[in-house]
């Protein structure tokens, strides 16, 4: 008898929280693509752009000769600060 009394709570927990939730107002959310996030971020050597269908925003856009600490072909981290500089490194070993 407790369990149906334990599920009903939930089930009316869940419809309000859920009315809650999608009546939420995600304007004071300060990542939300308005800009309001650039305002605090460093992309180390790029800049700043807001997006609003991005995780956190924005996204880091590298200037030329730099680039993001991720993998190669990786789309989803583009909140990177552009850290690392386009070169090659050539180690010659002479014996």
């Amino acid at each position: 008898m407790a369990t149906v009394h334990h599920a009903a709570f939930l089930a009316v927990m869940g419809v309000l929280l859920q009315s809650h939730i999608a009546t939420a107002d995600l304007v004071h959310f300060p990542f939300n693509g308005t800009g309001a996030a650039c305002n605090e971020i460093v992309c180390g050597r790029g800049s700043c752009v807001p997006l609003i269908n991005t995780t956190f925003g924005f996204e880091c856009v590298c200037d030329p000769g730099w680039r993001q600490a991720r993998p190669d072909g990786d789309q989803y981290l583009n909140f990177l600060p552009c850290l690392i500089p386009n070169c090659k490194f050539f180690v010659l070993v002479f014996t």
